[in-house]
Parts: structure tokens; sequence; C-alpha cells
């Protein structure tokens, strides 16, 4: 519970200095990358305790939305007021995904051990995990 509160008055406290210097797309585009974070973590925590198994095609997709790298473009968004027209134009959003990858990548590289080899969810344990899964050779 104090650690919940602790998040929670840390994100609060965040938010109130960011706004101060935030433009409102900025915010805004923080706002839906934090919110669409949050609802894929969840997902995720459900897929882990349901024992999905993540195709390997699948999984980058998969990934993007739940690392919270989107969430950290907002560092360098902060003080620009980026029309939505060019925020959210096709070769942005693919430039977007690509760094995702390399971030998932990355991540999955350096703190693959931290993920459940049960799970599957982690790249590092999905061949092993999913030829077990599939008793295949």
């Amino acid at each position: 519970m104090r650690l919940r509160l602790a998040a929670y008055l840390f994100i609060c406290s965040f938010w109130e200095r960011a706004l101060k210097i935030a433009t409102p797309s900025a915010a805004r585009h923080f706002f839906e990358a934090f919110t669409k974070y949050l609802e894929t973590n969840v997902d995720h925590a459900q897929d882990r305790e349901n024992d999905i198994v993540t195709p390997l095609e699948g999984y980058l997709e998969m990934r993007r939305p739940n690392i919270g790298g989107r969430s950290l473009f907002f560092v360098g968004e902060i003080g620009l007021n980026i029309p939505d027209e060019a925020y959210y134009h096709p070769v942005i959003k693919e430039m977007q995904g690509h760094i995702l990858d390399l971030i998932t990548i990355d991540n999955v590289s350096s703190y693959g051990l931290l993920t459940r080899a049960t799970a599957c969810n982690s790249l590092l344990h999905f061949r092993t995990c999913y030829h077990t899964t599939l008793n295949r050779p």
C-alpha cells in the first residue's frame, strides 16, 4: 500500500511539474501514450497469468506499447507544439515503431532474465518455451 501511495505521489508530482512547461499537444500525446502503456501492461499481465504464448511474429508488435518507450518521446516533445497531422503521419509512426523495436530488443538482451520463463513473453525464452509447450524437438 505504501508503495502504491509513493508511486501515485510521484506521478502526480511529475505531471504537475511537466504541465507547467508542456505544450497542449505534447501533454495530450503523453497522456495517450501513457494510458496505452498502462492498458497493455494489464493485458500482458493477464496473458502471463493465463500462460498465453505470444507467437514470434507478434512479439514485437505486442511489446511496442507496453515497454513505455512511447511515453519517453514526451521528453523530446515537451516544449514543441507538433500538430497531430505531423505526429500521427504514417512515416513518423513507422519510425517510432522501429525505435520501439530497438528498445525492445535491447531490453530483451539486457533484462530477459527478469521475465518468467514459463510466460514465454521474453524473446530469450521464447524458443525454448514454444518448443516445450508444443512438445516439439
